[in-house]
């Protein structure tokens, strides 16, 4: 049973994590997302809510960072420049007022198939590792959560799933033990984009940002308000709520 103690990381997923084949205009696989306090849940949805009744009179719709770029679908009327200047600022406005902590693992593929070659653990597995420690390093001494995924269909869900089941009965690769990790992480659960869960909208939304400034192209006011939600340690967000694999 979810109750007042428990916190939620919902997971997404930028790039890809096929190390045999490199995107030349996007080198790197993300995975990470967004830590909500239970008691903040009901909060973050009134106000996506409320964002979206204003721009589409209904809240069945689902915030997608690509469609939203590429002004696609329900995204069309974003074509006119008064309506896209307004809604990005409302976009931003949203982002930033929203109660959430963001975290993420950059892995930067060409570094990481250099470094580890026929080695290396699947790119999804190694950040899941990391981003189970830093959920588990936020959480209160009573504190436990849950942590929802997104969908990548069913041959990739089965292997995630497998994946965390063994990070969770061994704590391998791990810095926290297996039995912590059985008894701070209460469920791991694969959930569709379709199911429109506001914590999967707001990951989807978080990490472009972070892979844009990684790759070194012009940061937008999106990244700075991500980087203010970012898990940090005395201001300090590197290796905390940004981690970078390979370390440089």
């Amino acid at each position: 049973m979810v109750n007042s103690m428990t916190k939620i990381l919902y997971l997404d997923e930028s790039g890809t994590s096929n190390t045999e084949v490199i995107d030349e205009n996007y080198p790197i696989f993300m995975l990470g997302g967004v830590v909500v306090d239970f008691d903040d849940l009901e909060y973050n949805k009134q106000q996506m809510n409320a964002f979206k009744k204003k721009y589409w009179q209904q809240t069945g719709i689902i915030l997608h960072s690509n469609e939203i770029v590429r002004r696609k679908g329900n995204f069309a009327f974003l074509n006119q420049s008064a309506v896209w200047n307004e809604f990005l600022n409302d976009l931003n406005a949203l982002m930033d007022n929203m109660k959430y902590q963001v975290v993420s693992c950059i892995v930067d593929i060409p570094r990481y198939r250099n470094k580890y070659g026929k080695k290396a653990f699947d790119p999804y597995e190694f950040a899941l590792r990391i981003l189970i420690e830093r959920f588990i390093y936020s959480m209160g001494s009573y504190e436990q959560g849950k942590i929802f995924a997104e969908s990548r269909g069913i041959p990739l869900d089965t292997q995630i799933k497998m994946a965390f089941e063994k990070i969770k009965d061994t704590g391998a690769g791990c810095y926290i033990a297996g039995d912590e990790i059985c008894s701070k992480i209460q469920s791991f659960e694969i959930k569709s984009k379709s199911e429109n869960l506001i914590g999967l909208q707001l990951a989807d939304l978080a990490l472009p940002p972070l892979g844009r400034a990684y790759l070194g192209k012009p940061v937008r006011d999106d990244y700075k308000i991500i980087l203010s939600k970012c898990f940090h340690k005395n201001g300090n967000v590197e290796g905390h709520g940004i981690v970078v694999i390979p370390k440089k």
